[in-house]
């Protein structure tokens, strides 16, 4: 009872309010220099939210620029890691087989063939050539093996760190050193070394892989962090392993250099895993973000930047854009104020031109007075919640939250403006709040709500709604794509690094350790299928057939070409070609048409595992007012419902759930990207247990057939 009086309250006021109005406007046109007053405050007024609401926008969204520039520099940073890890784990197990390779040629031989071993080192090499060289030195140091050694002036290790560790105590670690010289290839390195055994278990000698830090450089190279970003790699001593871009004019740019802030030391002193700080006096003169990372299993500190200048870059943009904007609105509100005092008799006119401006608005605006009820609602907040102007002035504030509440979604309720405010009264420094809400009704929509509140004396707050929809779609649907695309990269890895596991940690029987690899390359199989079709499928809708050589074809030949490039399983009959007299000519890209057929051709095989016919032929015909040729597989396999016809063109989607029938579930995607580009469509007829009819519809290309000279 309580809440209907207050509405009651409110819809009065607002008939007393419009009546007064309209009073005081009677009386204003009456009084031309009261009029004059009335429309320069107007005029500022509007002017200064103009400014202010371009303020805030240009401030939110520098924030969100620097947010983005700090989350890009966390995600490098934690790339570079494993990258870096991941060359090292590399690195590693090269060395363990080569130690034990060469304590398995010790137990042999009591002394070790120098020749053969560089032999075995040279394979590593060509093997993995991110381990850099191999070389071995004996138990005195001494050089004896590898690419460049000679017996004559050999390079010896016996002062080296690592030397004198193993020596001391011949353990299972890997030893990674600062950048040094390298005695035999004159130039900077990083060794990492094992040591190796005698049968006996004594201390044979040491194994040391150089990587020029080059290799590190490279790298770093491959992260783009803008023209004037900074990656750099250094030692838990702080000195400088490598930086990109290189700065060898500058003391910070030599190897080894060691000169970093005191703030700087004492971030790492404190044991803080990852860090991301602003500086604004880097050496080369930027001002950067910047996120210092300590390596998870390499004693080295990374660091990834990105300047100011980059990551500010589309913001300067826009606040210049935004700022003419609004020197051009308060130009126009100038113009248009002298115009309105000078021809009070256009007030009528200008009025109907700003109320335009809010009907053709996208976005919704709900403001309230100062007694807390709905004093304007623009058009295009009825357009987006199906509501009228009637049902929505004079309501106050709790009954407008509870009607406009019964629109959404119960997962997705508008909280009340009650609630909104509280929140912004909690945090005084930030003058408004966001929300989304989920409307059930006029149909699903998401809208994002702002509440401001105001300080004019009329206006107590305004509620802004905007349709984020589509933007929400998009979100879900990435997040969908990532989350499916990681699904299936899983599977094959997880098979792959288990088996792999397996391998390391046992010693099998030789048909054993043939089966264990040949599920370990079809699963690498699978994954590459599934990276190069995603690649593939990308390029496509990245490039939109920028990349396709078109050219005119004959279709005939081209099936013809895709057909006898498939061969069937064993025990399938070919593919029964039915033979046309027609001849079409097409204007496509032939390997990618070919693609298309022989997609087609291998879903068909896949698709009927129990066997049966597979047939192709095309056909001619006027679809749509274009003559159009339609080159038609059919099986006669496990065919498909309406529901999985309606997704079969999904990334990942695929027909068969039992796992039984291989496949990424992305070539129809190709195949639907690679017709689009073609302006071509895809038909498809099949029912459940019959089998599957794909038609790709292209348009024929007439083409003058050459006419045979008669004497």
């Amino acid at each position: 009872m309580n809440h209907q009086r207050s509405n009651a309250r409110c819809a009065l006021t607002f008939t007393e309010g419009n009546q007064v109005s309209n009073s005081n406007r009677g009386l204003l046109l009456s009084s031309s220099k009261h009029f004059r007053s009335w429309l320069i405050f107007v005029l500022t007024l509007a002017n200064i939210v103009v400014i202010a609401l371009s303020g805030y926008w240009l401030e939110q969204s520098r924030l969100q620029h620097e947010l983005r520039a700090r989350t890009l520099t966390q995600s490098t940073v934690t790339a570079l890691d494993k990258n870096v890890s991941g060359n090292i784990k590399a690195i590693d197990l090269a060395l363990r087989a080569v130690a034990d390779e060469l304590m398995r040629l010790l137990s042999q031989k009591r002394v070790l063939d120098e020749y053969a071993a560089t032999a075995f080192l040279l394979k590593y090499e060509r093997r993995l050539p991110e381990i850099g060289i191999i070389r071995v030195a004996d138990k005195n140091g001494v050089v004896i093996a590898g690419q460049g050694v000679e017996k004559s002036g050999r390079a010896s290790w016996s002062d080296r760190d690592f030397f004198t560790h193993f020596r001391e105590n011949c353990d299972d670690s890997l030893r990674i050193s600062k950048p040094l010289i390298g005695r035999v290839i004159k130039q900077y390195i990083i060794s990492f070394s094992r040591c190796y055994s005698n049968p006996d278990g004594s201390f044979a000698g040491v194994i040391s892989a150089a990587i020029p830090l080059s290799h590190f450089t490279e790298l770093l190279s491959q992260y783009d962090l803008g023209h004037r970003g900074t990656l750099i790699l250094r030692d838990f001593d702080l000195g400088l392993i490598t930086r990109y871009p290189m700065i060898p004019d500058q003391q910070a740019g030599k190897v080894g250099d060691a000169g970093v802030s005191k703030a700087f030391r004492e971030l790492v002193a404190s044991g803080v895993r990852t860090s991301t700080y602003y500086i604004s006096n880097s050496p080369d003169g930027f001002e950067r973000i910047l996120t210092f990372h300590r390596l998870e299993k390499v004693p080295m500190y990374a660091i990834v930047g990105t300047a100011s200048d980059d990551y500010l870059a589309d913001w300067n943009k826009e606040r210049f854009k935004t700022w003419s904007l609004v020197a051009g609105f308060l130009l126009f509100s100038v113009i248009v104020g002298i115009f309105l005092v000078r021809l009070s008799r256009l007030e009528s006119e200008n009025a109907a031109q700003l109320n335009a401006i809010f009907d053709l608005s996208p976005d919704g605006f709900i403001s309230f007075d100062n007694r807390h009820c709905v004093k304007y609602v623009s058009p295009a907040f009825l357009r987006l919640t199906g509501l009228n102007a009637a049902e929505v002035i004079g309501l106050s504030e709790a009954a407008f939250s509870a009607n406009l509440a019964a629109l959404c979604l119960p997962f997705s309720q508008f909280r009340g403006i009650a609630s909104l405010q509280s929140q912004v009264n909690m945090n005084s420094s930030e003058p408004s709040l966001r929300d989304l809400i989920e409307l059930s009704s006029p149909r699903n929509r998401v809208l994002e709500v702002v509440l401001r509140l105001s300080l004019a004396e009329n206006v107590s707050k305004i509620l802004y709604f905007r349709d984020v929809t589509h933007e929400t779609e998009i979100d879900r649907m990435k997040s969908e794509f990532l989350s499916i695309a990681a699904h299936e990269l899983r599977t094959p890895m997880a098979s792959i690094f288990g088996f792999s596991e397996l391998l390391l940690a046992q010693e099998f029987d030789e048909q054993t350790r043939r089966d264990l690899i040949s599920t370990i390359y079809r699963q690498a199989a699978l994954m590459a299928s599934i990276i190069n079709e995603l690649l593939d499928l990308a390029r496509i809708e990245e490039r939109r057939g920028k990349d396709f050589v078109f050219e005119t074809l004959n279709l005939a030949e081209v099936v013809d070409q895709a057909i006898s490039g498939y061969k069937p399983e064993e025990g399938r009959d070919p593919i029964y070609k039915i033979a046309s007299d027609s001849v079409a000519y097409v204007s496509a890209d032939n390997k990618k048409l070919q693609q298309v057929i022989t997609n087609l051709i291998s879903n068909a095989y896949k698709y009927s595992p129990g066997g049966g016919e597979v047939s192709l032929y095309y056909r001619m015909e006027k679809l749509t007012g274009r003559s159009m040729v339609g080159i038609e597989v059919k099986d006669h396999g496990i065919g498909m419902t309406k529901e999985q016809q309606a997704r079969v063109f999904e990334r990942f989607y695929r027909a068969d759930t039992s796992g039984k029938i291989p496949g990424t579930g992305l070539g129809m995607s190709i195949v639907k990207e690679i017709v689009d580009i073609h302006h071509g469509e895809i038909a498809i007829q099949s029912v459940p247990g019959q089998g599957t009819t794909v038609t790709v519809w292209l348009p024929v290309l007439e083409v003058a057939t050459p006419q045979l000279a008669i004497e």
